[in-house]
């Protein structure tokens, strides 16, 4: 939703502001228009998603969001939210998630999953090039 080439596709109002892990946040939902949607449904037709980001106004940092999309193509017709939490990472300054609730809704039937995150570690590879001569084969 935030990235530079899907923005232009979306349009964001404050809602309100909102507590969450202690900071006062600002609650900014969002509704895709246009032409392009990020989800689609089996046979390619235009489902329009719809949210809130909850954004840290001193730092700009996402501690936040839900994402939901109805897909009334769909036979039979779903509905579905996905809430993430993010919080900063033990061995790293970047927010990760924390936890994701997902919840699915299709004629009187629903889904629920939570998945809880935990233990990130940095990633490293160590790379070295060779620029020696060839050697014969």
């Amino acid at each position: 939703v935030l990235r530079a080439s899907e923005i232009e596709h979306f349009n964001f109002e404050k809602s309100r502001t909102e507590k969450i892990n202690g900071v006062s946040t600002w609650a900014v939902h969002f509704f895709e228009r246009g032409l392009q949607t990020l989800v689609r449904g089996d046979h390619g037709e235009r489902v329009y998603s719809t949210g809130t980001l909850w954004i840290d106004p001193l730092t700009g940092r996402v501690l936040k969001t839900e994402f939901m999309v109805e897909n009334p193509y769909a036979e039979p017709p779903v509905k579905a939210r996905t809430v993430v939490n993010y919080s900063r990472g033990k061995v790293t300054d970047l927010l990760v998630p924390k936890s994701m609730l997902e919840h699915y809704e299709s004629r009187g039937t629903s889904i629920d999953c939570l998945a809880d995150y935990s233990d990130f570690r940095g990633f490293e590879v160590d790379v070295k090039f060779d620029f020696g001569p060839t050697k014969p084969q």
